[in-house]
C-alpha cells in the first residue's frame, strides 16, 4: 500500500484543485480578481474553510476509521445551526418563534450532542488508544470549522459585497494550499518521488483534487449563495450514511452498536433543526 504523509497529500490534493480552477477560469475567459480591501476576509475564510479542516481530517484519518470519521463530519449541520441560533438570538427584529420552534431546534441540538456522547464514550474506556480519541476529536473539530466556516462565507457571498464567487473559491484554496504547504514542509518527512507517480495516488489526486474539491467547493459556494448556509450544511446528512456503507465493505470496517445508536440521534437531532423556521 502506498503511504503518503498527511499534510503533504492534503497539499496535494490542494495543488490538483488550485490547478483545475485555473484551467476552468482560463477556458471560462474569466480574470481571477479580488479587490485589496476584500483580502484579508477572504483568506481568514480560506484558512477555516479549507486549510485546517484539511489538515485536521488527513491527519486524523490515520488514527480513526471512515466511517467514524463520516460520523463526525457529519455533525456540521448541527454546528451550524448553532452558530446561527447565537448570532440571531436577541435581536430586535428577530422574529417571534412559537414554542414548537423552539423544542424543534433546542431538542434537535440536545439529541444531536446526546450523539456525539454516545459515539465519544468507547473512546474513555480502558484499552482504547488515545490516538483513537485524538484521531475523533479532530474531526469533530473539523466539523465545527465547517460550520463557522458556512456562515463566514455565506457573509461574503450576499449580494451586497459583490464580491466575485470564483475568485473567492480560488484564493481559498490558494490559502489551503500554502497552509498545508507550510505544515508539511515544517513537520513531515517528504515521500520519495517515485510514489508520486503511482497510478492509484495520481488518480486518488485527481479525484480528490478536481472533483471533491474544485467542482465541489464551486457547488458549495454557489448553494450558500442562493440557498443559505444551514440548508447547504444539510447536504452531509448522508455523509455518515455513506461513510458507514462504504467503510464496511470497501474496508471491512464493522461500526459498533454505540456507534449505530449515536449516528441515529445525530439524524434525528438534524432532521428537527433542519425542520425548524427559527434557523432557516
Amino acid at each position: 500500500m502506498v503511504s503518503i504523509a498527511p499534510w503533504f497529500a492534503g497539499a496535494a490534493r490542494m495543488c490538483v484543485a488550485v490547478a483545475s480552477l485555473a484551467v476552468i477560469f482560463r477556458l471560462q475567459k474569466h480574470r481571477i480578481v479580488l479587490a485589496r480591501k476584500d483580502r484579508g476576509r477572504v483568506w481568514l475564510a480560506g484558512l477555516i474553510t479549507l486549510g485546517l479542516p484539511f489538515a485536521l481530517l488527513f491527519w486524523a484519518e490515520q488514527r480513526i476509521s471512515a466511517g467514524l470519521g463520516g460520523i463526525m463530519n457529519g455533525t456540521t449541520p448541527l454546528w451550524t445551526a448553532l452558530l446561527l441560533l447565537l448570532l440571531n438570538s436577541g435581536g430586535p427584529t428577530q422574529k417571534k418563534v412559537n414554542l414548537v420552534e423552539h423544542l424543534k431546534v433546542y431538542g434537535g441540538l440536545l439529541l444531536g450532542f446526546v450523539g456525539i456522547v454516545i459515539i465519544f464514550y468507547p473512546q474513555f474506556s480502558l484499552g482504547t488508544k488515545p490516538d483513537e480519541f485524538l484521531g475523533a476529536a479532530a474531526v469533530l473539530l473539523m466539523a465545527i470549522l465547517y460550520g463557522v466556516s458556512n456562515i463566514l462565507n455565506r457573509s461574503l457571498m450576499t449580494s451586497a459585497t459583490k464580491m466575485d464567487l470564483r475568485s473567492v473559491v480560488y484564493h481559498q484554496h490558494m490559502v489551503g494550499l500554502i497552509f498545508l504547504l507550510v505544515l508539511s514542509i515544517l513537520f513531515e518527512p517528504w515521500p520519495r518521488w517515485e510514489l508520486l507517480i503511482s497510478y492509484k495516488v495520481i488518480l486518488s489526486l485527481l479525484y480528490l483534487g478536481v472533483i471533491s474539491s474544485a467542482i465541489a467547493f464551486l457547488v458549495n459556494f454557489y448553494l450558500i449563495r442562493k440557498i443559505g448556509a444551514l440548508k447547504v450544511s444539510a447536504i452531509t446528512y448522508i455523509v455518515p450514511v455513506s461513510a458507514l456503507f462504504f467503510d464496511s465493505l470497501l474496508l471491512g470496517n464493522r461500526p459498533p452498536v454505540s456507534m449505530l445508536f449515536g449516528i441515529a440521534f445525530i439524524l434525528v437531532g438534524l432532521f428537527f433543526v433542519r425542520s425548524s423556521e427559527k434557523t432557516s
